[in-house]
């Protein structure tokens, strides 16, 4: 992409959906803050203004340019001359998108406001790793991997900055897990007392570290609960126990309300606790905590975005239904209610796609794909191919791309390479699936 030094930035969103966020959210002109007030370190060094825009516009990497360097990158300069005029088109597209849609609830910017711009950054987020415990499905990162990058003389480079910051955000794999963050902790605590430090956990780690860290008043959680119900809550946090984290969450709750802060509950909206999202909200309020809905987009066959128009259809009715019950007597039953309404927003929004996609799409009898299939039997992959067909409906729609796609396809070669590097049959035919633009029905 190049860039103009003489282009006008003109907002890429339009004038009366600004200033419907500002009536709603906050009169200030420009939205975002990040660029100008934050850093955000990932695993592979890579820094940018927020968790979003990761491989889509950065600002350096970490260590072959200096954090310093990085702060006074043209990359950064240019970000913040897009954001201060609205333009969201510089790797900002979940933003965009977002306030396009009008959930404005769900909007990443406004976790960046109670940052005032100056001269220095006043936030740092923490992804120096994605150690962790768990195994939830909808998680595509390396859970085991360590990073050598973010060492002693990290620390050393980062200090200067700890020492003005005034939030520091620490995210994983699980926070706890990660032992440069009880360093960076330590650090802040003893040099940057009025450093606010925001934890976001799984709730299944404590201990007596722990402890001692939430004794201090300016070190805060946020817990990620994706079903109170047991059953779903493990088919999504492999690896988690739901009583063991809800007795953790307790203990983080009236820790936060001790403090006189409220805790907020992260929850991923997938296709499997879909209908459990009413379920999350009152336990939210009866805890009294805020709402935070993830916008999930990947994996394909976990997420909302691209199933069926009629699903969809179904959701966004349930969910209104909901809304409309829903208390608005206390400030958190509002956010909550209001963090609902822009998930029902991005819905709708999906759903119209949904319409569209299935209105040009191909339809595609099963009799076809099972006579394909049946061509590419093997000794080795019958067993595999039984499975594929089993999982496929009898009519199937797909776009005219993809189904050119399905017939030119060496379905045998395919499931091959698959096995040769120990891919088994469920793994196979859920590839086969997002293939065929399906998903799988346990899913649904």
């Amino acid at each position: 992409m190049k860039f103009s030094k003489k282009s006008k930035i003109v907002p890429s969103i339009p004038e009366d959906i600004l200033q419907k966020y500002y009536r709603e959210i906050s009169n200030e002109k420009i939205i975002c803050r990040a660029p100008f007030t934050s850093m955000y370190f990932h695993p592979d060094g890579e820094v940018g203004a927020c968790c979003l825009n990761k491989s889509s516009f950065h600002y350096g990497k970490y260590p072959k340019q200096s954090i310093k360097k990085i702060l006074n990158s043209t990359p950064r300069k240019l970000h913040q001359k897009y954001l201060k005029n609205n333009n969201f088109l510089l790797g900002c597209k979940t933003c965009n998108d977002n306030l396009l849609n009008e959930n404005f609830s769900g909007l990443l910017a406004n976790g960046y406001k109670n940052q005032k711009i100056k001269p220095y950054i006043t936030r740092i987020d923490f992804e120096l790793s994605h150690v962790c415990n768990f195994n939830c499905i909808m998680c595509e990162q390396n859970k085991q991997s360590t990073n050598e990058i973010y060492n002693s003389s990290f620390l050393s480079e980062i200090q200067p900055n700890l020492k003005k910051i005034e939030y520091a955000n620490f995210i994983g794999g699980e926070p706890f897990l990660i032992n440069i963050y009880y360093d960076i902790w330590e650090y802040l605590l003893k040099n940057n007392k009025k450093c606010l430090i925001n934890v976001q956990t799984n709730g299944s780690v404590y201990n007596a570290k722990i402890t001692e860290l939430l004794r201090n008043d300016k070190f805060r959680t946020v817990i990620s609960i994706d079903s109170v119900n047991d059953e779903t809550y493990s088919k999504i946090r492999q690896g988690g126990n739901l009583k063991e984290v809800l007795n953790n969450f307790q203990i983080f709750n009236d820790n936060m309300k001790r403090k006189s802060h409220t805790m907020q509950i992260s929850v991923c909206p997938l296709r499997i606790n879909r209908f459990e999202i009413p379920d999350i909200i009152e336990f939210a309020n009866n805890n009294k905590c805020t709402i935070y809905f993830n916008q999930v987009e990947k994996p394909d066959n976990l997420s909302l975005q691209n199933i069926p128009e009629s699903y969809l259809s179904e959701l966004i009715q349930v969910y209104e239904k909901y809304l409309n019950t829903l208390p608005s007597n206390s400030d958190i039953e509002i956010k909550n209610k209001a963090a609902l309404n822009g998930l029902i927003n991005l819905i709708k929004h999906w759903h119209k796609a949904a319409i569209t996609r299935e209105a040009l799409s191909v339809t595609i009898q099963k009799e076809t794909i099972t006579e394909l299939l049946y061509q590419a039997i093997t000794e080795n992959n019958k067993s595999v191919i039984d499975e594929i067909i089993n999982s496929i409906p009898d009519i199937i729609k797909v776009s005219h791309e993809k189904s050119a796609e399905i017939t030119k396809l060496n379905f045998a070669k395919q499931i091959e390479d698959m096995q040769i590097v120990g891919l088994n049959n469920l793994e196979i035919t859920n590839i086969a699936m997002n293939f065929f633009e399906l998903t799988r029905t346990e899913n649904l």
